[in-house]
């Protein structure tokens, strides 16, 4: 039974329902290679944002294909058995969350574009490699932080030259692998916090 205000509900009467999106936790399963089939995820759906698509042990590791658009809340990398190469002309949006590798013990590789939807955080740990081979667009901020190593390979294309946020340089090391930074959105070292390490850019081989 529906009652409004005025007491029955009536045909005349509105009303509004307001949804509410709860993040879930989707682990990637043992197998399936194409992040969007529902079947390669534990539980059986295919994340979508504010969802966070996480890689712990018992994850297929490897490379894998995105297979469609994805919109992930964030990436998580924790403990696969070997490192992580994603795969594709699609492309992956990501939220606030960003991308986690802060206690992971493999490298990730990105080979495709990536949206930074809102303004997120990319935290690499220490002796491990994130490489974004694909261009980096989107309205986000870009915040670079653990003591890993970003590479940045896709800078001087039409498409990365769409990151109208701001990258910041928190720590570790953030590498320019190919073409011009195009960093439309400015480039800042360091953070608030006077008493932060700075971190380092690498131009080794760029051409920059």
């Amino acid at each position: 039974t529906l009652t409004t205000s005025k007491g029955a509900f009536s045909a005349t009467d509105t009303f509004t329902v307001t949804v509410t999106g709860v993040s879930d936790a989707a682990i990637k399963a043992a197998t399936g290679s194409s992040l969007n089939l529902a079947g390669a995820w534990s539980p059986n759906f295919v994340p979508v944002n504010p969802d966070t698509a996480t890689w712990n042990a018992s994850s297929l590791a490897g490379a894998m294909t995105l297979g469609a658009n994805l919109n992930w809340g964030g990436l998580i990398v924790n403990d696969p058995a070997a490192a992580l190469t994603f795969n594709g002309t699609q492309t992956l949006t990501l939220g606030s969350g960003g991308i986690d590798m802060s206690a992971s013990t493999v490298n990730l590789t990105l080979n495709h574009p990536v949206v930074l939807g809102e303004s997120q955080t990319w935290n690499v740990g220490a002796n491990r490699t994130l490489a974004a081979n694909g261009p980096v667009s989107g309205p986000g901020n870009l915040t670079k932080a653990g003591a890993g190593t970003l590479t940045l390979s896709s800078l001087s294309t039409a498409a990365a030259s769409n990151h109208a946020g701001t990258t910041l340089l928190g720590e570790g090391t953030l590498a320019i692998s190919a073409g011009d930074p195009a960093f439309t959105g400015g480039l800042t070292f360091g953070t608030a916090n006077a008493s932060a390490a700075l971190g380092t850019l690498d131009l080794g081989n760029s051409s920059a």
